[in-house]
């Protein structure tokens, strides 16, 4: 194994102590530099991340405003419109806050608009309100309840828009994660549905009756509120496990049960005061109370909230600060503490390298009875004791090494500056066919630039010549000597390796064949083209979806319907761990491609999980035939289209 440090051994032995220390000193450094570096690298994309979070919940605060004020600017126009005409000083006080709001908007817009990238959605939100502030009260109960909706519509865009390119929806640790879903999906579509709700329930309470279509239409908002409860329930709750800190808890437990209980009550209040009930029971000033009550808690709950995310990302700047400055210190007394130790070091060496010089020139005087004595108890010290018999010892190992030599199963060739050969061991002999090699250049032998072969290197292969004009492939090691002359010399060390490399390459010719074998079998099961009858097929997907795996799909259902003449083809997602963009759109195109065939494509087995990730996506499915199970899918194959 000692060949492989060789030329670290010959780079040390041309040093001086200060030059070895110097080049460990970098080599040590430099990684640490490039360790640290990326760490703290890592450290301030952290901090970073968790500022731009900041940002965004700095932008969200005044939207939380306006939102609040709209809703209530809504509910007030209904009643106006409804008939209580006394209201306008109410209604037009509302809308001057409401131009406050958007002013308040406008400052932080222009402070943090450009960092997050939301003028488009800013100035549609303009546009939206100019169109509010043209009519505010010349418009009907519908028409300004849908005014109002769409201006709602737009406030959420921008928020939604903000949470994007704030990184608060791609925020790293659950707790901050489950509460920016709260902050930014649960609560402002809890908002905008109770401002539905009451939009549908008041006019009911108001008249005291029901009109046609108004009881489905309070039911299905009556089924999304409590949706949205119970959704905002269970990311709160995440949130507190989640949370290391277990403050999260105690500080939201409270508003969080207030906004449960206001929005019970309300649905209560609906279930059984309008939707159940022949006659219309729920008076408008209860219902009133209600609504305001539900939407109090709910900017109640949405102001402590954000205020425990901005709390949980500064905690997190704040400990990657501290982890940065302990790095630092820690690594500059590491570096401290090195460099004191090394001059230490050196100190030691050269006493003991004065000690060795002093024996060494008493040897060569001829006084061999010149002993080496150190204090210390490193390796030095071992060789000190046996430094005293180099003399007697170098002729015995003189002839050790020529026996060595004569018996090693390498061919070792020794060669001079010309490349003229000087010595070979009987093993070079055998290698090369011919004792007759001595005065003859080493470039017959072995490759053909002698700068090469004088170049100290670990094992290296290159071509090598018999005697006889043969070739093989040699494993070759070159050291270097000096001679007494001071002329160097120069050791190969030669192995033939031809038969060892022509077994490798077999062994990865048949290796590669096997491989290639394995995954065309692997590929044949992991989607099967099951038929079940001679117009329906089954196509069970299992396992991760990658490119590959989706072109393959394709191609196997495309040559599938058109070999069977299959007019259903069944796509069966229900072992596929993960359906992301990708591989939803490779089987939008899959079924585009079935289409042209002539024949129809069915989804069967999404998952709830997977559906909401569809649907988080964007992925616009209505093209595709879906059913839950593959048992509904082939039912459906089987009764309904044939």
């Amino acid at each position: 194994m000692h060949h492989i440090f060789r030329p670290a051994t010959g780079l040390m032995n041309r040093l001086t102590y200060p030059q070895k220390f110097l080049l460990i000193s970098l080599l040590f450094l430099l990684p640490l530099a490039v360790g640290l570096t990326i760490l703290i690298s890592l450290l301030n994309t952290d901090m970073a991340f968790a500022r731009k979070e900041l940002d965004g919940t700095a932008y969200l605060r005044p939207l939380r405003t306006l939102l609040a004020h709209t809703i209530e600017e809504q509910l007030l126009a209904e009643r106006y419109f409804s008939g209580e005409t006394t209201l306008e000083p109410q209604v037009l006080a509302q809308h001057e806050q409401l131009k406050a709001d958007l002013a308040a908007l406008s400052a932080v817009e222009a402070r943090l608009g450009p960092r997050l990238g939301t003028s488009v959605q800013y100035e549609t939100l303009l546009n939206q309100w100019n169109r509010l502030d043209a009519q505010l009260l010349l418009r009907s109960v519908a028409d300004n309840s849908a005014a109002h909706g769409r201006f709602i519509t737009t406030i959420r865009d921008l928020m939604n828009r903000v949470g994007d390119q704030s990184n608060l929806i791609l925020d790293p640790s659950l707790d901050t994660y489950y509460l920016m879903d709260t902050v930014l999906l649960d609560l402002p579509e809890s908002l905008d549905l109770l401002a539905q709700t009451a939009g549908v329930a008041g006019p009911i309470a108001a008249r005291r009756a029901l009109l046609e279509g108004e009881r489905n239409r309070l039911t299905v908002l009556y089924g999304l509120v409590q949706a949205n409860s119970a959704s905002l329930d269970h990311d709160l709750k995440i949130a507190f496990n989640e949370d290391p800190t277990e403050t999260l808890r105690p500080a939201l437990s409270r508003p969080t049960q207030d906004f449960t209980a206001a929005v019970t009550t309300l649905l209560a209040s609906l279930d059984s005061g309008i939707i159940q009930p022949a006659q219309v029971q729920l008076s408008p000033a209860d219902l009133r109370g209600q609504v305001e009550a539900s939407l109090t808690a709910s900017f109640a709950l949405w102001d402590q909230s954000i205020g425990e995310l901005d709390r949980l990302l500064l905690a997190r700047i704040r400990a990657a600060s501290r982890q940065r400055l302990i790095v630092l210190a820690l690594s500059g007394l590491a570096v401290l503490v090195t460099v004191y130790l090394l001059v230490g070091f050196y100190l030691g060496t050269m006493g003991t390298v004065g000690a060795f010089r002093q024996a060494t020139a008493s040897m060569i005087s001829g006084d061999f009875s010149q002993q080496v004595k150190l204090a210390t108890r490193d390796e030095l010290g071992s060789v000190a004791s046996s430094f005293n018999a180099i003399a007697a010892a170098l002729v015995e190992s003189s002839a050790q090494r020529q026996a060595i030599v004569e018996h090693a199963t390498h061919a070792i060739l020794t060669f001079d500056r010309r490349g003229v050969i000087d010595s070979l061991n009987p093993a070079a002999e055998r290698v090369f066919g011919s004792p007759d090699l001595v005065g003859q250049p080493i470039t017959t032998l072995l490759g053909n630039n002698l700068g090469a072969l004088q170049t100290v290197a670990s094992i290296r292969e290159m071509p090598g010549h018999r005697h006889d004009g043969t070739a093989f492939i040699a494993e070759v090691a070159i050291g270097q000597a000096q001679s007494q002359a001071d002329h160097p010399v120069w050791i190969a060390f030669v192995r033939d390796i031809t038969v060892r490399k022509q077994a490798e390459a077999e062994r990865n010719r048949l290796q590669d064949e096997m491989i290639r074998a394995q995954a065309m079998v692997l590929a044949e099961l992991s989607m099967p083209l099951i038929p079940i009858t001679s117009a329906v097929m089954v196509m069970p997907l299992i396992g991760a979806m990658d490119s590959e795996r989706v072109s393959q799909l394709q191609a196997t259902l495309f040559h599938g319907i058109e070999t069977q003449r299959a007019r259903i083809a069944i796509v069966d997602v229900t072992g596929v761990p993960v359906v992301d963009t990708h591989v939803a759109h490779g089987i939008i195109k899959a079924a585009q491609g079935v289409q042209l065939l002539g024949a129809e494509l069915v989804l069967t087995g999404i998952r709830p999980d997977v559906a909401q990730t569809l649907v988080g996506l964007g992925v616009d499915l209505n093209a595709i035939t879906t059913r839950s199970t593959l048992q509904s899918g082939i039912a459906y194959a089987l009764g309904g289209r044939l």
